[in-house]
């Protein structure tokens, strides 16, 4: 299998996504978008928003990024947005290119994804999802028309019945991710049309496409694939940052190395 690379100016597009939903960004969020963009400079960006959202702090300091605005409703909450993320629209709205890189304001990209091969090895298809790996695994059990989960890194736990029935997800987090954009479409439509309201609802994106999906013809990294991408709680106890791509939720998983590159950026 050849390689296939993230972003290639002939063969591939590739599109860095962030959504936005308030006025302004914090320091820290501002100055890892600019990393962010500024390790990627060669792909098209894009701002997701409310309709209603006042643009005025993203024109002025992030004045080539595109805007796509949607209705408010979706941007409400984190369960309005996550139950939005599994329908077609936002996938829809986006294409034309083949990935996008969905890189949420608590994430940050510190190298070129241009080099990336998405086959990862000569003799395996491309993907089509690459999150930051679960550690320890997200466990989700099917009960009816709910998804029961214990997620060991969310604010609270599961039920113990989850954590010793469930199925271990262990790929991936949707806030930093690659996604290729016309698979996700199909899936999502699938979804929308196929799951009960309430699984969706109470329910975060990323769990829901990573434990539907695969069944749907969704093709997801496998973590030793995936933990050369992007990592999220690999960071804990680190005093230099794991040789990846970017990582998800790096204040609260290590401040000091958060705050050093916040530095590194401010330095310029």
């Amino acid at each position: 299998m050849p390689a296939m690379r993230l972003y290639d100016h002939v063969v591939e597009q590739a599109v860095l996504v962030t959504p936005i939903w308030q006025p302004q960004l914090d320091t820290q969020a501002a100055g890892f978008l600019r990393m962010t963009h500024t390790t990627n400079a060669q792909m098209p960006t894009i701002f997701l928003a409310p309709s209603t959202l006042d643009l005025g702090f993203y024109r002025e300091h992030f004045p080539h990024t595109d805007v796509l605005t949607f209705d408010s409703r979706h941007f409400t909450s984190v369960a309005a947005y996550s139950a939005w993320m599994t329908t077609p629209e936002v996938y829809e709205a986006l294409s034309g290119p083949t990935w996008m890189v969905l890189c949420q304001t608590d994430a940050v990209i510190i190298r070129s994804l241009t080099d990336l091969d998405l086959t990862f090895s000569r003799s395996s298809s491309p993907i089509d999802y690459v999150g930051s790996v679960w550690s320890p695994p997200v466990r989700v059990l099917a009960l009816g028309t709910r998804l029961v989960i214990d997620s060991p890194t969310g604010a609270t736990r599961g039920p113990w019945f989850a954590r010793v029935l469930g199925r271990r997800l262990r790929v991936g987090n949707g806030g930093l991710s690659i996604r290729r954009i016309e698979r996700f479409r199909t899936v999502a439509a699938r979804l929308t049309r196929e799951l009960p309201r309430r699984i969706v609802e109470n329910c975060y994106e990323d769990v829901l496409f990573c434990t539907y999906g695969p069944s749907r013809g969704l093709r997801i990294a496998s973590p030793a694939q995936a933990s050369t991408v992007f990592s999220e709680t690999e960071v804990v106890g680190c005093s230099v940052l794991p040789d990846t791509y970017g990582f998800h939720a790096l204040p609260r998983w290590n401040p000091i190395l958060a705050d050093a590159l916040l530095k590194q950026v401010a330095d310029g």
